[in-house]
């Protein structure tokens, strides 16, 4: 049985071990160094440091400590070389950037054969590939599409004071030529909700997703034609509100229009349908344009829980050598990297042990649990156990938990709920669709054939026939609308533009947390719905967590009024609000 492990060196850093071609345990090198975006230091010293700790503790946990194959993924000559001094591996191999999340995307599927697109800013092999997919022979390069959807669609957020909490100096011409963090994805996804589509705008901003060369000439060349100023915080709310607003119009329908050539070509060269269509990259994290697609050519879709960088080294071990059968990559990452303290920490602080059904008392009750359980979740989405939740049937828990993460007040918070009760909550596709488009089909959208006609068809998982996809988004994938009543009962989770990115909690998936879910739907008087909200458990500019001090020290300083609780494994720890520096986790 072949051993392999695989490497990402760059932003979204990680490292994945595999067996026969089964994921045993991966690491984003973020959870490790408590540093968001984790990318690998440039000095010998600091990366061979960084490095030898993760392997380490990736050798510790598999028991694997000699490998057939090393794969690396545009990592740099100088880096190869320092991991081929830290790991025995008999061969060495590299594979290309889309490939790789093509192959994740392809073997996390449950699909024989599909139509396969990886668009994210760019790797070292484009920015937009669509790939053929099947299961017997791997992925097959179709085209690479000259089109960066990426990187354009964070840029404009600069632009806007109330994305970027001012917190870039507008005076300064390096901040407007530099690339935009990566953060500003996410945000400007929620913000878009705020604001409307200017029709006027539309060819200008197709022309600058089609056409962009660098910030500041693109930036400078749209705010020309659009006779606004891009510069940074430049904007006032209600025009960045649109700007936002218009960019993700475009594109979604840039991607729309892609998956639509693709679809046909497929088609042509194949004689016969796709099982289903899969989305991977970084851009693959736009839920709006993932629930379009879904709206638009009704296949079934599959999005990994990892589609951007930091699942790489995944797809790069799976290139090599691809798994026999699906196998769970949900909850793939190491379990907390204090664990060993747990009972001795919850004797000192007189923690309780405690049942799912108390734990459900108190959320219906109003509380705000901090949820640490088993092994960290494998993308950057939080699904149950590294999360905050609480019950949300009040719009000021929204705002407890933003304060609480010094989040910002127009980001989306994301209900997790049971399957059953996510068709009793959200439109389905035909009708999400109407409403999207004001009630008539959008004449700028092409029309094509529905294959799944369900009343809530979003994402293919694990271990389930096409007969079952109704109303699945385990990875928070998609963010269909919400029907009137579920906003009226649950107003924290709904969003501006009356959609909620859904995770959906099947028993398979997650035992204790539908079972969480179910007691939730039980006790609650609000009609029985087993829902929660969800948010990932970490603060501000930090990754989600994997550290027992860390999670105790964000209950122990939160403000009063907020998080409540803390649920580590069985054990609940209450707040000791004394003031207390913040654990470094890089020790």
């Amino acid at each position: 049985m072949p051993a392999i492990i695989a490497f990402h060196t760059l932003h979204d850093a990680n490292v994945s071990i595999c067996e026969d071609g089964k994921l045993l345990a991966v690491l984003e090198l973020e959870r490790l160094f408590a540093k968001r975006y984790f990318c690998s230091g440039q000095r010998k010293s600091v990366f061979t440091e960084q490095w030898q700790q993760a392997i380490d503790l990736m050798i510790k946990f598999t028991g694997l400590s000699s490998f057939d194959v090393a794969v690396c993924s545009w990592v740099l000559p100088s880096q190869r070389e320092i991991l081929q001094t830290l790991v025995n591996a008999k061969e060495w191999v590299t594979v290309d950037h889309h490939k790789c999340h093509a192959a994740l995307g392809l073997y996390d599927s449950p699909f024989s054969d599909a139509l396969i697109l990886s668009y994210d800013g760019g790797g070292n092999d484009g920015t937009f590939n669509v790939y053929q997919g099947n299961r017997r022979d791997g992925v097959e390069l179709i085209e690479k599409v000259c089109l960066n959807l990426g990187t354009p669609y964070r840029q404009i957020a600069m632009a806007m004071p109330e994305v970027t909490r001012q917190e870039y100096d507008p005076e300064s011409i390096t901040t407007f030529m530099r690339f935009a963090p990566l953060a500003m994805s996410g945000k400007i996804m929620g913000y878009a909700a705020l604001g409307n589509v200017r029709e006027e705008w539309l060819p200008h901003f197709k022309e600058y997703y089609k056409e962009f060369l660098t910030p500041l000439i693109s930036v400078f060349n749209l705010g020309e034609r659009l006779g606004v100023s891009l510069e940074p915080n430049a904007l006032d709310n209600s025009t960045a509100r649109d700007v936002a607003a218009t960019s993700q119009h475009v594109f979604t329908q840039l991607l729309l229009d892609q998956i639509s050539k693709f679809l046909d070509l497929y088609r042509k060269a194949n004689n016969s349908e796709p099982d289903g269509i899969v989305l991977t990259g970084g851009c693959a994290l736009n839920v709006h344009a993932n629930q379009s697609v879904i709206e638009e050519f009704g296949y079934p879709v599959h999005i990994p829980s990892a589609p951007n960088d930091c699942g790489i080294s995944v797809g790069a071990a799976w290139c090599v050598e691809s798994p026999k059968e699906r196998c769970p990559t949900l909850y793939a990452g190491l379990p907390l990297f204090d664990v060993n303290y747990l009972d001795a920490v919850a004797m000192e602080r007189d923690a309780t042990k405690v049942t799912v059904a108390e734990v459900a008392a108190l959320l219906v009750e109003g509380a705000i649990i901090g949820i640490v359980r088993g092994r960290q979740e494998f993308g950057p989405r939080a699904l149950g156990h590294r999360s905050l939740v609480c019950y949300p049937n009040r719009l000021a828990l929204k705002e407890e938990i933003n304060k609480l993460k010094s989040r910002e007040w127009f980001r989306p918070l994301c209900p997790a709920i049971t399957e059953r009760s996510a068709a009793r909550m959200f439109l389905g596709r035909e009708s999400s669709k109407k409403k999207r488009c004001g009630g008539n089909e959008d004449p700028c959208l092409s029309s094509s054939p529905s294959k799944v006609d369900s009343p809530l068809c979003l994402q293919a998982v694990p271990g389930e026939s096409p007969a079952d996809w109704m109303g699945l988004s385990p990875y928070m994938s998609f963010a269909p609308p919400l029907r009137e009543e579920a906003q009226k009962l649950f107003p924290a989770i709904a969003h501006y533009d009356g959609t909620a990115r859904l995770q959906t909690v099947s028993p398979s998936s997650e035992p204790w947390f539908h079972s969480l879910l179910e007691e939730v739907g039980r006790q609650a008087d609000d009609g029985g719905y087993e829902i929660l909200l969800n948010t990932s458990f970490n603060v501000k500019g930090k990754p989600i967590l994997n550290h027992l001090s860390t999670a105790l020290e964000i209950l122990d300083s939160s403000p009063e009024g907020t998080m409540t609780h803390v649920l580590i494994e069985d054990w609940l720890f209450t707040p000791q609000r004394q003031k207390t520096p913040v654990v470094d986790e890089s020790r």
